[in-house]
């Protein structure tokens, strides 16, 4: 708690400091990233004096679920819902400056599993700071969400955490920019088990993380980045500790930038793309250290003036909840086609492709796992603040060397009243792990 109260001063008194050396603004558009700020702020739904409001009534996965366990057990199928109320409050300090405060409450649902009903909340706060050729963001997290947590953990398990963070931006010139972000995380898992393990022993953590990233912009629609992250993660039982260890990556990619001034479809090419080479260094020499390409991506673009396509991919590691292997690869791959059937009508289809690797050194129950998604929808807009969406999706799993395979159907509806909220474009980094 006091290192978290001695960071939380340092970002503020840098904070200060920044404000009263730099030289004034002009206003909020004056760096990509204050536009976007600005674009943020215009868009909120209501205005309440100087203050902007986004808040809505959002009811998520209502439907039938044929197992709410992904096969860790015998099939458990089951009625869910949940309930979420995001509320987002944004107050403009001048031209320079913006106060941004969201709390999302949720309620999770389901028919006969009573011990799985849980309350969720998040809360964030940020302040932004946009000057001349400068931007600065200050901000802190605290979050209690019941969910899967991992790829190797298939039932609902609580996670807390709270999280500070910190980001300075420099404008050099039109086309090119740097930025610096620090990242600040603390994992608790409280008395949770899976499988007989206590997840606090395992995964209970900080993570800390510091990016140096360059920016180069050759058009109105393209930004190139590249990247190169330190990151330390320090886990706080005994059992666990040696899992202490520092990552080292470089990273490059490709964002590619919307036309904001277009309507539902002719955005163009959307998207960001990233890959780059990262090593995991164990401080116990006993533990194997891991390196190799992870890389994310995420990039829609139009076929015509009715369908996209999107290709998406993930491979990156996670810590592992056994005691034997220290982390393991996830790897997903996917593509999707979404058709605007009509003005208020989108059919969609997303499919994917997964696996999980563990080091050689170490085998885990799960070694190998694979599994595929298919997932249809059609969204519907109802109104202005109204949108509905109809959910089937069906997912396969293969665990393990035996590859046994177990089966997951949903069925449902999503359904949003308002204004979920508002989120702006940041400076991107390397992965978290």
């Amino acid at each position: 708690m006091k290192n978290t109260l001695a960071r939380s001063r340092a970002i503020f008194f840098g904070l200060a400091f920044i404000t009263l050396w730099a030289s004034p603004a002009l206003a909020q558009g004056n760096t990509w990233i204050g536009a976007n700020l600005a674009r943020m702020v215009d868009a909120a739904g209501w205005k309440l004096g100087v203050m902007r409001l986004n808040a809505a009534l959002e009811v998520l996965n209502a439907g039938y679920d044929t197992d709410i366990y992904y096969g860790y057990r015998e099939p458990v199928p089951d009625g869910t819902i949940s309930a979420r109320l995001p509320v987002q409050v944004l107050w403009p300090l001048g031209k320079k400056a913006v106060l941004d405060v969201s709390e999302r409450p949720e309620y999770v649902f389901y028919l006969e599993a009573e011990r799985e009903r849980a309350w969720n909340h998040d809360f964030q706060g940020r302040f932004h700071l946009a000057l001349n050729r400068v931007y600065v963001q200050a901000g802190a997290g605290i979050s209690s969400i019941r969910q899967r947590q991992a790829s190797e953990v298939f039932i609902n398990l609580r996670e807390k955490r709270n999280d500070l963070s910190g980001l300075l931006f420099w404008q050099a010139s039109r086309q090119m920019s740097f930025a610096m972000a620090y990242d600040w995380s603390k994992f608790d898992y409280g008395s949770e088990e899976f499988n007989g393990i206590p997840l606090a022993e395992m995964l209970a953590r900080r993570e800390r993380y510091l990016d140096l990233v360059g920016y180069v912009q050759p058009s109105s629609r393209v930004r190139l980045l590249l990247d190169a992250q330190y990151g330390s993660y320090s886990f706080t039982d005994v059992v666990s500790s040696v899992r202490d260890s520092r990552s080292y990556g470089i990273f490059g990619g490709i964002e590619f930038i919307p036309r904001a001034s277009e309507g539902d479809g002719g955005e163009g090419t959307r998207g960001l793309f990233r890959l780059g080479y990262q090593r995991l260094d164990l401080l116990d020499p006993a533990q194997t250290d891991g390196e190799g390409f992870v890389g994310a991506g995420n990039v829609t673009f139009d076929l015509t003036s009715r369908t996209s396509a999107r290709v998406f991919f993930f491979r990156g590691r996670e810590f592992s909840i056994y005691s034997g292997p220290t982390f393991f690869m996830r790897n997903t791959i996917g593509a999707g086609l979404s058709r605007r059937l009509s003005r208020k009508l989108t059919l969609s289809y997303d499919g994917s492709l997964g696996r999980t690797a563990y080091p050689e050194t170490g085998g885990a129950p799960g070694t190998g796992e694979s599994y595929m998604l298919h997932a249809v929808s059609l969204h519907l807009r109802v109104s202005r603040l109204t949108n509905l969406t109809f959910l089937a999706s069906y997912n396969r799993r293969y665990r393990g060397p035996t590859g046994l395979s177990h089966d997951r159907a949903f069925l449902g509806i999503n359904l949003t009243c308002g204004y979920p909220g508002g989120a702006m474009a940041l400076p991107v980094g390397g992965l978290s792990h």
